[in-house]
Parts: structure tokens; sequence; C-alpha cells
């Protein structure tokens, strides 16, 4: 099993900020992880994270954001800018990327299954977006 692999695997059973914390310093540097180990680690901090301002969810979020530009928001999959968004979402996070994160699931909508566009919606209206993703998103959800 390679090293990501791993690092998904382990992600993905997480069960705490704690545990995310320790996978982050394991695993450094952030900025060559996989895009999908990124969108997990960013969904699994937004839901450990309550209340979303606690000085760990904090300094997490900061370290994935820091790393994301090495990542790079165009290797995002449909359900990878879903899951960001989402977890920023319940972040109460706008990070300097989500403009670039909307451009790049606009152009992935299709691809959106319900969850995700659920995700997407839910996301844009909670972090006060004005974007043509919205009524796009919107579009292909009720046109289903």
């Amino acid at each position: 099993m390679s090293r990501w692999n791993g690092l998904q695997r382990q992600l993905a059973r997480s069960r705490s900020l704690e545990e995310l914390a320790t996978l982050f310093r394991e695993y450094e540097p952030l900025s060559r992880w996989p895009a999908v180990s990124h969108a997990t680690a960013w969904h699994r901090l937004g839901r450990f994270a309550k209340p979303p301002g606690t000085p760990v969810a904090q300094s997490l979020a900061r370290r994935l954001g820091e790393a994301l530009d090495g990542v790079g928001i165009a290797s995002f999959d449909a359900r990878g800018c879903a899951n960001v968004m989402h977890a920023w979402a319940m972040l109460q996070l706008r990070e300097r990327q989500l403009p670039e994160l909307c451009s790049r699931a606009d152009l992935l909508i299709a691809d959106c299954n319900e969850q995700e566009l659920a995700n997407i919606i839910y996301s844009l209206g909670r972090l006060r977006v004005k974007a043509p993703l919205l009524p796009r998103a919107c579009a292909e959800a009720f046109g289903r």
C-alpha cells in the first residue's frame, strides 16, 4: 500500500481533531497530499470542529488552507469541491481560494450527485456567496 493510500484510509477513519492533528504531523508536508486526501481532511475537520472557532480547529484549518496552493484547486473532482466547500461553510471560513473553488465546482457541476449539489447549494448560502454557480447548481439539482 502506498503512503498516500494509508493517509487516505486513516483520514477516513479519523474520529477527532486530535487524530487529524496527529495525521497532519505524520504526513508532512500537507502541500504534497493528493487532492482526495485534502478534501477528506477538510470534510473531517468540518465534522469534528464543534464549535468551529476552537484554537485546534483554527490551527488545522490554517495549515490546510496554506497547503491548498500546493495541491491546486484544479486537481479536485466534483466530490472534492463539494466536500471542501461544505467544510468551509461548517467552519464559517471564507478562504481566499473560494472564488477559484466556485469556478472549479461550476465546471464540474454536471458530475455532481444529488448530495454534492445539496452541499454546494447549502455552502453558498451559508457563506453568502453570490456566484453564477448557485443558479446552475439549483437548475442541475431540480432538473434531474
